[in-house]
């Protein structure tokens, strides 16, 4: 879904395709999982691409989170070029570092791989508040983290002690 909205988007550009009838061109397009994420949406809907796109993202898991999940659970396929293979986790990582605003630096990436070693050691009800809060740095996750932990005292930061 990724790539078929990428060729999309660079279509409907080339076609000079007004942007507020991407996303009605886009649901007649649609087939499967796409069209039952967009069936409900009205004409005023399909106007707006960007919630179009959104939905379709999240519908796919094409989100920081699906991207973070591809990047960890990435194995070279049997008979797959290994060059291949580090494109597909190099395309996952800088997915995953666009979708979640991480900064281009080096102390944003560093930032993003401890905000992500925190999200694999904590029990699992600590990680679905990190999720439900989002926190953009490691400052935030921490204060976070001490905010559960002070609310949660019986409960074990850790999923495995």
């Amino acid at each position: 879904m990724d790539a078929y909205l990428a060729r999309f988007e660079v279509h409907a550009q080339a076609t000079e395709r007004p942007k507020t009838q991407w996303g009605s061109h886009l649901y007649t397009l649609s087939q499967g999982k796409a069209l039952q994420a967009c069936i409900n949406f009205s004409k005023k809907d399909l106007e707006e691409y960007d919630k179009v796109k959104e939905v379709l993202m999240k519908r796919y898991n094409l989100t920081d989170d699906g991207y973070r999940e591809k990047f960890h659970k990435a194995k070279p396929e049997r008979n797959q070029p290994f060059h291949e293979f580090v494109e597909d986790i190099r395309r996952y990582l800088m997915r995953w570092v666009e979708l979640s605003n991480t900064k281009k630096t080096f102390e944003g990436l560093i930032d993003l791989f401890i905000r992500d070693k925190i999200l694999t050691f904590c029990n699992p009800q600590l990680v679905a508040f990190l999720h439900e809060r989002k926190p953009k740095d490691v400052p935030t996750a921490v204060k976070l983290c001490q905010h559960y932990i002070t609310a949660h005292p019986e409960k074990t930061i850790c999923c495995k002690d």
